[in-house]
């Protein structure tokens, strides 16, 4: 979970910094909540090739982790004695993404959203999970999600099918 502090300031950067719209969607494409993220994977991302040659994407790339270390998402080490340039993430990486995302972030988001406020302690997993041939359905649930919890999750899902449709059984 981000600091409310970090938070506001990612939506910040975000709204304030336009050019760096296309970072946020390579992070966005990342799959996996690394705690260090190299420069050299993120100036691959195919979303950057709008942003010039490669130096000028490197400039850039540069001034986007030094403006996410000042935000509070974490910290942006300059290689030396062999070790790659790289940002290591304070913040998950896959939740400032999402925030900073261009139709993402708590001001653009459309919908009900079920997950009102999580203990600063519990971090949350998400999860997908395909419904349907055509539905794929993404939720967050805490690391340390007990039986008991999901017993509960699971009977408040069951309150949920509409008269009339199909049922498990009979499809």
């Amino acid at each position: 979970m981000l600091d409310p502090s970090v938070r506001d300031a990612i939506i910040s950067l975000r709204d304030a910094e336009p050019q760096f719209i296309e970072f946020f969607k390579a992070l966005a494409s990342r799959q996996k909540n690394r705690s260090v993220t190299p420069l050299d994977k993120v100036l691959e991302s195919a979303e950057l090739t709008s942003l010039g040659s490669e130096s000028q994407r490197r400039r850039a790339a540069l001034e986007f982790f030094r403006q996410l270390a000042s935000a509070g998402a974490g910290e942006l080490r300059i290689g030396r004695r062999g070790k790659a340039t790289r940002f290591i993430w304070k913040a998950p990486l896959l939740e400032v993404a999402r925030l900073a995302s261009p139709d993402g972030g708590p001001e653009r988001e459309e919908g009900p959203n079920l997950v009102t406020q999580a203990p600063e302690e519990s971090l949350l997993v998400t999860h997908t999970y395909l419904l349907r041939k055509n539905l794929t359905l993404k939720f967050q649930l805490p690391i340390d999600l007990t039986a008991s919890e999901a017993e509960r999750l699971a009977a408040m899902i069951r309150t949920l099918p509409l008269e009339g449709g199909e049922t498990g059984e009979d499809a």
